[in-house]
């Protein structure tokens, strides 16, 4: 069955829709191309409901509200957003196109990666949140699937942090897009999700810290600290169990107990028990990488400044492959909804 939206123009024939590839519950993404420059791109599409009119309210709020989050983002280790627009009722978004695999595929196709690795690609998302929070955007989902490794023939690989569709933009910055938020509706995936959040208390930038120290020991470990149950399960886990100490098999000797004691940090219950910022974890996981051939550049002493992008090599266990970028439109962000987690604890 031909998708009817291959082949639409989009705004104002700035963009052709090429091929559907993937769809969810709430959106399609496709393959398309900017027609002025030749260039691929990677078009996220909204799809509403025919009966629920306070949904589709919700929804188009969060993409709107993903738009201009990503929108104020301009740094290469964040995926980069070129247009936004509405085609008589269709919203979209246009985004650039990534070859390679999201660190989640890098997990299921490798297992566990090897600590300097663990310690590169954490610098990135650091350097990625840091210019995020900066610019007064809290990610609020940051998990292995929304974190991209990309590929490209001859080229070193570059992480993206992509997704920011259940961004918080913070009340001082956030003038153009009305807060969806309400009592009762939990955003976030439960496997990664911060105690405080998962209460449906309010987020800051340390939220996106936990969720880091989530992602950091699963790499490291290869499963993540909290398993097993439902989802409200695991978020209770999340906001009532001790996490259990990062495995030290695997990890180089000499940096074993840094390692655990800088993920047990970001895994603190109490946001103000976690590190001050991204750019202070940042210059410690880029210690951690100092065994490793490649160079990590020198954080920059601002942190709204722009930092280079961080470049990895190719992982020495698995030849690099190429997939076309899923960004599967709201499959990719998990909604825990009519849970209040609070009440129950």
């Amino acid at each position: 069955m031909i998708d009817a939206h291959v082949g639409r123009m989009l705004g104002g024939g700035a963009y052709r829709v090429d091929a559907l590839l993937a769809s969810g519950a709430m959106g399609r993404v496709y393959l398309g191309e900017q027609l002025s420059v030749g260039r691929e791109v990677v078009v996220k599409t909204l799809k509403l409901s025919d009966t629920d009119t306070e949904l589709n309210e919700i929804l188009a709020r969060r993409f709107q509200r993903e738009a201009v989050a990503t929108a104020r983002l301009d740094h290469p280790n964040t995926v980069r957003l070129i247009d936004y627009g509405d085609d008589d009722g269709l919203q979209y978004l246009v985004l650039e196109r990534l070859h390679g695999r999201s660190l989640a595929q890098v997990l299921s196709d490798e297992g566990p990666l090897p600590a300097p690795e663990v310690a590169r690609i954490g610098v990135c998302i650091c350097r990625s949140l840091a210019a995020a929070h900066a610019a007064g955007v809290i990610h609020r989902d940051l998990k292995p699937e929304n974190v991209f490794l990309c590929d490209y023939p001859g080229e070193p690989r570059v992480v993206k942090v992509m997704d920011f569709g259940v961004a918080r933009l913070l009340p001082h910055t956030d003038q153009h897009v009305s807060r969806i938020t309400t009592a009762g509706l939990t955003v976030g995936t439960p496997m990664y999700i911060a105690p405080e959040q998962a209460r449906g208390l309010d987020t800051t930038p340390a939220t996106d810290l936990y969720s880091l120290g989530v992602v950091l020991f699963e790499l490291l470990a290869g499963y993540p600290p909290f398993v097993g149950g439902s989802g409200m399960e695991i978020a209770i886990k999340h906001i009532k169990e001790a996490p259990p100490a990062l495995p030290t098999q695997g990890l180089p000797p000499a940096h074993a107990a840094v390692w655990r004691d800088l993920v047990a940090s970001l895994l603190a219950k109490d946001p103000a028990w976690r590190p001050a910022s991204a750019a202070e974890v940042a210059g410690h996981l880029a210690e951690l990488a100092h065994d490793s051939p490649l160079v990590v550049p020198e954080q920059p002493g601002s942190a709204a400044a722009p930092a280079p992008a961080l470049a990895l090599p190719p992982s020495p266990r698995a030849a690099p492959t190429q997939r076309l970028w899923l960004m599967a439109a709201a499959a990719s962000v998990a909604l825990f909804i009519g849970v209040l987690l609070g009440r129950l604890l």
